[in-house]
């Protein structure tokens, strides 16, 4: 990975310092979320894009495929780790008419899910995604990580009216 030149993500960051991102994820996101009134949440921004509460739909389901992938490490290394589309799987989920609270919920059930898998996945597992390449548990943590702060950034900026 190199540097995000959109929310400052780093290129190189410890195991710890990426398990650190996903399980403070709820924590960040509820920072951001809650005190919004209810309806803008809902709102997309002026230019396009997704709103806040797509964003946050979006990072559970970015964990949630995290974990199924880390187990796929260790269960199925000899099949290749499928590459999924975020607007499709937006579109199937309906991100836009979802709950901010219930998102939240969510999110903190996913980062769980993800540390299990995690920890269950030891270094050197490795499966061929497509797109990626090697793909171990440390790329897939960095991939996740770099998800819950790269999203957290766009909705500061939605958020920032």
């Amino acid at each position: 990975m190199t540097p995000c030149p959109t929310c400052g993500f780093p290129a190189e960051h410890s195991p710890d310092r990426l398990v650190g991102i996903v399980h403070s994820a709820e924590a960040t996101y509820r920072r951001l979320l809650v005190h919004l009134a209810p309806e803008v949440p809902l709102m997309p921004p002026p230019d396009g894009g997704w709103s806040p509460v797509a964003y946050l739909w979006h990072v559970v389901d970015v964990l949630r495929l995290g974990a199924d992938r880390l187990l796929a490490l260790v269960l199925d290394p000899d099949v290749p780790i499928v590459p999924w589309d975020a607007d499709e799987l937006a579109a199937a989920r309906h991100y836009e008419a979802l709950g901010v609270h219930t998102g939240l919920h969510a999110l903190g059930q996913a980062a769980r899910a993800w540390d299990h898998a995690y920890v269950a996945c030891g270094p050197d597992a490795v499966a061929l995604h497509p797109e990626i390449g090697a793909m171990t548990r440390d790329v897939l943590a960095a991939y996740n990580a770099h998800e819950v702060v790269h999203h957290a950034h766009d909705i500061e900026r939605i958020t920032a009216v």
